[in-house]
Order: C-alpha cells, then sequence, then structure tokens
C-alpha cells in the first residue's frame, strides 16, 4: 500500500520544488486518486476475487457500448455526408475529454480479460459462452483495427495467439480461430487508411524523416508520431540530465518543457502545441528526479514478483502489469485524468482481493 501510496508522495514534495505551485497545486488534485484507491482497498480489503471478476465483466459492458456509441455515430456520418471519416483512425473519438490512448486501452484491457475467462475456465466452459467470449474478443479486436492506435494493436497482435494457443486443445479450432485472426490483420491493414499511414511512416524511419533539433526545421510540415515522439525524447533526456537529482519540480515540467522546445528549436512543440514527455518514464524523473523514477519502476517491478505467487487472477494482473508498462513507453499515461484512474484502481483491486476469500 505504501508503495503505491508514494508516487503520490514523491509528487507531493515536487510541489516545494515548484516555481509554479498553481500548476503544482492541480497536479497533486489530478493525481489524487494513485493515493487514495491504494489506501481504501488496502486498509479496508472490500473486494473477493469474484467481487474483481464481476467488477471487470461491467467494465468490458461498458467499454463495449462505448464503442457502439462512437461506431454508431460513424454510421450517422457516412450517411449524412458520404464520408466514411468518423468509421476509422482518431476520427472515431468523438469524446474531447477522453485521450485516443485511454479508449484503445480500455478496448484492449477488455478483450483480454475475455481472452483471460476462455483460459482459467477452458475445462468447464460451455459452448455458449465461449462463443459470447469470442465474439466480445473480435469485436474489441476490430473496434483496435478501426481505431489504428499502433501501441495497443501490437499489444492484442501478440497476446491473442499466446492466449488461443494456451487455452485450445483442438488443433482445427485452434488453426481456425487464429486464421480468422490474421484474415481481420490484414483487412485492416488494406482498408484503414490511418493504420496504413502509421505502418508506412514506421517503415520508412530514417534520419531524412525525423526532425532535426538545433535547426529551424519542425514547422511547415506534418509530422507522425514517431518522429514527433522520438524528438520530445531527445528534449526531455536533456532536461533530465540537468535536473536527475531532485527533478524540475511538479508543477514545473510542462514549462522547463516549453523552453527546451524554443532552445532546441522546436518550434512546432514551443510554440504551436504543448507537449508532454510522452513517456511515463521520463515524465516521473523530470518531475520528480531519480527518487521518483526509481518508485514509479518499483510499482511495476514489485508487482511482478508478487503475480507469481497468487494463483486466481494472476494471469490476468500480469496481463495488466505488462500493458500499462508498455504502454508507459509511449504515453505519459498518469497524467491524464482517465489513466490515473485507471491504473491506480484495478492496480490497488488485484492486489487488495486477492487473500480475501470468495
Amino acid at each position: 500500500m505504501l508503495l503505491f501510496m508514494s508516487i503520490y508522495i514523491v509528487a507531493l514534495f515536487g510541489v516545494f520544488n515548484s516555481f509554479n505551485i498553481g500548476e503544482a497545486i492541480f497536479k497533486i488534485q489530478q493525481k489524487s486518486a494513485l493515493a487514495l484507491f491504494p489506501l481504501v482497498f488496502g486498509t479496508t480489503r472490500l473486494l473477493a476475487v469474484q467481487d474483481v471478476k464481476r467488477v471487470l465483466l461491467w467494465f468490458s459492458f461498458s467499454v463495449f457500448f462505448m464503442c457502439i456509441f462512437l461506431l454508431g455515430n460513424g454510421v450517422i456520418h457516412y450517411l449524412q455526408t458520404g464520408s466514411a471519416s468518423h468509421l476509422h483512425g482518431y476520427e472515431l473519438n468523438i469524446f474531447k475529454s477522453a485521450s485516443p490512448i485511454t479508449i484503445a486501452l480500455f478496448c484492449l484491457f477488455s478483450a483480454i480479460f475475455h481472452l483471460f475467462l476462455l483460459t482459467v475456465q477452458k475445462y468447464k466452459i460451455n459452448k455458449q459462452s465461449f462463443l459470447i467470449h469470442m465474439v466480445a474478443i473480435f469485436f474489441y479486436a476490430g473496434f483496435l483495427f478501426l481505431f489504428g492506435n499502433r501501441m495497443t494493436i501490437l499489444l492484442l497482435c501478440i497476446s491473442f495467439p499466446v492466449f488461443i494457443i494456451k487455452q485450445l486443445s483442438a488443433p482445427k479450432k485452434k488453426l481456425s480461430i487464429l486464421l480468422l485472426f490474421v484474415m481481420l490483420v490484414v483487412a485492416a491493414l488494406v482498408k484503414n487508411p490511418s493504420l496504413k499511414n502509421q505502418i508506412t511512416e514506421f517503415a520508412h524511419l530514417s534520419s531524412a524523416t525525423l526532425i532535426q533539433l538545433d535547426t529551424d526545421s519542425s514547422l511547415g510540415k506534418s509530422w507522425g508520431g514517431i518522429p514527433l515522439r522520438i524528438a520530445i525524447w531527445n528534449c526531455s533526456w536533456g532536461l533530465i540530465q540537468k535536473n536527475w537529482i531532485a527533478g524540475t519540480g511538479t508543477g514545473d515540467v510542462q514549462d522547463e518543457l516549453q523552453s527546451v522546445y524554443e532552445q532546441r528549436k522546436f518550434y512546432f512543440a514551443s510554440r504551436y502545441n504543448r507537449y508532454n514527455a510522452h513517456n511515463q518514464y521520463l515524465q516521473q524523473f523530470l518531475a520528480n528526479g531519480i527518487f521518483g523514477f526509481v518508485i514509479f519502476v518499483l510499482c511495476i517491478v514489485v508487482p511482478l514478483f508478487f503475480t507469481f505467487s497468487h494463483q486466481t487472477t494472476r494471469g490476468l494482473y500480469l496481463a495488466f502489469l505488462i500493458i500499462f508498462a508498455f504502454v508507459c513507453f509511449s504515453e505519459s499515461f498518469l497524467e491524464i485524468n482517465k489513466g490515473i484512474v485507471w491504473y491506480s484502481f484495478f492496480n490497488s483491486i488485484f492486489v487488495f482481493s486477492e487473500n480475501k476469500p470468495n
């Protein structure tokens, strides 16, 4: 409990290292769930393991209806305008307060939850339940391929074959489901323009396609996510080297980044956008120095060892931690309200419900 709350505690200390007190107070309010959920579930142990599964099932239902709503809006837009732009890519997202990564991550987590249910119930699941879970999995997978977030699609493409191979014993059924999944992947790569563009961007990544820092070269072009992130990470790392002990302070990270962007002539970021570090590991290092970075890494690594001594939801919690750890390489996920709540809530109920009897 203290380990998980320590992410919030170091942020509190970072307030005293901040010049922008208003922003620091806002960050402390925003991140309060990082302390609240471990404290509540760690001291009360409200949920049994079966309760956790029910919570996850209702979460999956909520994500399902969210996806239906977004797809329905895309269909209505197509019927009214003849344009399919709202049926693929981030244009699918009409919830402007929700970042694309949170929507994609919620779909991925829901798909993996249904994969997990197939795995743990492989010897007692009936045909009807099997069909329901498979339909749910392919629905979430289909939505992810339409949405086109690279990181979550990659994680899905890794996890799906692993779970299916582990769960199914009949070779023909295993082969047919995997073949169907491959066909879905191929269809997405062929038919989704935004996903095709992202794959093309990655395939043609070279020094010529990257943003050249320290030269006025970032304006007048449309940059993809990878070149932007590489430039942001270079700027972030340079700032870390100057403030590696205590960090810049909880409230000063963005101001310092904007200053570095301007100094490095990354004008696309300094004058027209406000990009965070787009990497939670770098973000923690920037805000709270080496101690904040180590605490954050321990909050991922220590539970990984914890999962091997608890059987009931071990596989699902392990998947949760791996998903979160990988997403944090490309996103500052704990700078997003919904990301903070999602991580802290589910991390807490996984850990603090394990020992309560069903």
